[in-house]
This record gives C-alpha cells, sequence and structure tokens, in this order.
C-alpha cells in the first residue's frame, strides 16, 4: 500500500467512502420535546423510537442515531435528505454494537456507488454523540 496514495496505486485498489456527524444532545432533546412525535416518526423508525425510549438517557441515543443517519449521508454523498431518514436505520446486533440497514433510496444511492458493505461506529456521552460511517466500494479503478 502506498500511504502516498497515488493514483497508479488508486487504479487497483478497492476503495473506502466514509462520513462523520457530531451532533449536540441537547440540540435533539429540544427538538425532541418541542416537536414530539411529529419529529421522532419523521426521523427514526420505529424499532430506533423504542430502543432510545426505554434508555434512560433517551436523548443521547436519539442523537446517537441522528448522527449515525447525517454520517450515513455523507459517506453516500448525497445529504440526509436526498436518503432518507427513515431510509437508514441502526439497529443493535446482540453483542450491543450498532448495525446498519440501508432501505429505499438510501439503499439505491449505495448501490448505485457500488458500495459493497457499511459499518457504523457511535458513541454519546453527556454533551455530544459522534458516528463515523464506513463503506467498502469492491470494484477496480473507483
Amino acid at each position: 500500500m502506498n500511504i502516498n496514495n497515488d493514483d497508479d496505486d488508486l487504479q487497483s485498489a478497492n476503495c473506502i467512502v466514509t462520513g462523520i456527524d457530531l451532533c449536540r444532545v441537547d440540540r435533539i432533546r429540544k427538538i425532541v420535546e418541542r416537536h414530539g412525535d411529529i419529529f421522532l416518526e419523521r426521523v427514526y423508525t420505529s424499532a430506533e423510537r423504542d430502543y432510545c425510549l426505554n434508555k434512560i438517557s433517551w436523548a443521547r441515543h436519539f442523537a446517537a442515531r441522528f448522527a449515525a443517519k447525517e454520517a450515513v449521508a455523507k459517506m453516500l454523498g448525497s445529504g440526509v435528505t436526498m436518503a432518507g431518514f427513515l431510509n437508514v436505520e441502526v439497529v443493535n446486533k446482540t453483542s450491543g454494537k450498532p448495525k446498519l440497514v440501508l432501505r429505499g433510496r438510501a439503499k439505491e444511492i449505495a448501490e448505485s456507488l457500488g458500495v459493497s458493505s457499511v459499518d457504523i461506529s457511535i458513541t454519546h456521552e453527556k454533551e455530544y454523540a459522534v458516528a463515523i460511517a464506513v463503506g467498502i466500494i469492491q470494484r477496480l479503478g473507483c
């Protein structure tokens, strides 16, 4: 691997696409308090709502999932309104590790880019939530 990222090396390699987002927990808390179910139903799937609302620090979990959706949109280069909030879902494996499920327009965009797999890492603390999305494009010259 050439750490200088010369174009010649990239023409014969698979590619990684990334997106990252930072979200203030208090911002999401205030939006939920102000708009309630209208906001929650536009942004989060029923499984995401159930998961987050069953947590003591529900706003942190909503903020983390919001950051994940934004990170995925950035990874896809589409913006979240293009991909659709509900088309990007964060579920948890039995181990607790978050997993992405892409549907509809988000899945179509990923497929058109040649993204063959996606992964997400999220973290949150009192004030902020952060997510990074990583996609693998398995084709030459990407």
